[in-house]
């Protein structure tokens, strides 16, 4: 729903809710949370208008600074795709830059945000541009992802298409405008590198994340094949090439996976066809060595863009895996969303994983993205924890990164027998909503299903700890196979599970059919 009432802007989309009014001609946030009616009064209930919309604070012109005051000059409601979408028209009268803010209910639920730039604006550079987080009074960039919530809201919003701060540079005449990374973007109206927030309310969930943004994102961000474990490999010689991929197809691997920068063209044409005829995907990999080299050249990141997406079209490449394993902070990870986002607009039946290695690191990848998007790779050296590494990954994609055609018998009897046990829970880990249980250093993480039938949960306990499975039914009877009994799911809500010592436990929990 999208009603505009004089100065005040009124959206609502589920359960969450947006609002926002002009005032002296700038939209400044008042409200987002719990959908409330356009009715209420939300100044009586001591909510005021915040923090502006959008923040340009100075443009540079000829190398003076110059104050923007980016004022409303229209606004109107338009059809989309899925239902309308609201747009606020901006102008700086002294300068004549435009800007466009978009807010788009989604029909699950949940508020795109975005903002678009027009650039015909010559000779004017804009150092930052920041679209302003929506919880009340906070007006903080949140960087390229967050979650975040009040004692009496809670609810998450995601940076979800961050691309790097917008600055507009004139050359010899012609209009350029620049990322924060050196990319140079045509001229014209600027939408592909500007802000995209989603935003959604919930009052479920660990951290009040919302299931309809993690639904939301995990319809819009994956394609492809679900239970397929990936195989990274390293680089090898064009001869070992086939033994590979014959011995992978033996163990279960579903697509096989190849650094764009440690094979050239040919063989990764030769690979790919290899793949093609033996039955199993074939995939490409961008590592953060390749975007660190790429990135230390101008211009580098572009062509790094066009040389991925030149054979992913080449040799209709369904699969590209981009490492993540970095700090979130870092303008790399800027560029692993900008690659993300924009191959799979290019490629509508492309599937893009976000590759990582540490638990800390799948984490904060999953607190926001679907488990479904991150592959979670290991390798089985050293051995001797092999199994403990195993069960971690297994809450998100799976990929091993190894040469198949060097293990030991015993170590493809385990990476097989792993392959099929992971394909027995992977529909529950991929499409469940994701519960977080952590307390001075231990930690479960559980995947439930939709229709709360099953759940998986891995657990890691340092000195022993209490598991409580608050993402269960509490009216069902559960049967968890590792301990071999039943329970309530009230019982395992509120009272849970004791985990006597340390180590990694897994439980597989399946609703009792008879109940």
């Amino acid at each position: 729903m999208i009603k505009i009432d004089g100065d005040t802007y009124y959206i609502s989309a589920g359960e969450t809710c947006y609002i926002f009014k002009t005032v002296g001609g700038v939209p400044r946030h008042v409200y987002f949370g719990k959908r409330v009616e356009p009715e209420d009064d939300l100044t009586a209930l001591g909510y005021t208008v915040a923090a502006p919309e959008l923040d340009v604070p100075y443009a540079v012109i000829d190398g003076k600074r110059v104050d923007v005051n980016l004022t409303v000059s229209s606004s109107y409601v338009i059809d989309v795709d899925d239902g309308k979408s609201l747009v606020i028209e901006l102008v700086d009268n002294n300068i004549g830059l435009k800007a466009r803010l978009c807010y788009e209910p989604h029909p699950r639920g949940g508020i795109f945000k975005g903002v678009g730039f027009d650039l015909n604006c010559e000779g004017i550079k804009i150092p930052s541009v920041k679209l302003n987080c929506c919880c009340e009074g906070d007006g903080a960039d949140r960087g390229v992802f967050a979650t975040c919530g009040t004692d009496t809201d809670a609810y998450g919003f995601l940076c979800d298409e961050l691309r790097g701060t917008v600055r507009i540079v004139s050359e010899n005449g012609a209009q350029i405008a620049v990322c924060e990374n050196g990319d140079d973007m045509e001229a014209g109206v600027y939408e592909r590198g500007a802000f995209k927030l989603l935003c959604a309310y919930s009052d479920c969930g660990t951290g009040g994340l919302s299931r309809v943004f993690h639904d939301i994102l995990r319809e819009k961000h994956t394609n492809g094949s679900e239970r397929s474990v990936a195989l990274l490999l390293p680089k090898l010689n064009v001869d070992k090439l086939n033994g590979a991929v014959v011995a992978a197809c033996e163990l279960g691997f579903g697509v096989v996976v190849a650094d764009i920068d440690k094979y050239n063209a040919d063989e990764i044409q030769s690979l790919c066809e290899l793949c093609r005829q033996s039955g199993i995907d074939f995939g490409l990999r961008i590592s953060s060595d390749c975007m660190q080299k790429y990135a230390a050249r101008k211009g580098g990141f572009e062509r790094m863009y066009v040389a991925v997406y030149e054979e992913i079209a080449k040799n209709n490449v369904k699969y590209v895996v981009i490492d993540a394993d970095i700090d979130m902070k870092d303008q790399a990870a800027r560029d692993i969303f900008y690659i993300k986002t924009g191959l799979t607009e290019l490629f509508y039946d492309l599937r893009v994983d976000l590759c990582v290695r540490s638990g800390a690191h799948n984490e904060a990848l999953s607190t926001c993205y679907p488990l479904k998007s991150i592959l979670n790779v290991i390798s089985p050296y050293p051995p001797e924890n092999f199994k403990a590494r195993f069960d971690g990954a297994t809450l998100g994609a799976l990929g091993y990164e190894l040469d198949p055609s060097e293990l030991s018998d015993g170590i493809k009897r385990a990476v097989r027998a792993q392959i099929l046990c992971y394909q027995d829970d992977a529909l529950t880990v991929l499409h469940g909503d994701l519960y977080v249980q952590s307390k001075e250093g231990d930690t479960c993480r559980m995947a439930v299903s939709k229709d709360k039938s099953q759940a998986y949960a891995v657990c890691d306990s340092n000195v022993g700890m209490r598991v409580k499975f608050v993402g269960l039914d509490e009216h069902n009877l559960y049967h968890i196979r590792e301990l071999n009994k039943t329970f309530s799911g009230c019982a395992l809500v509120h009272c849970g599970v004791e985990l006597d010592g340390s180590g990694t436990y897994v439980f597989h929990i399946l609703q009792v059919a008879d109940y």
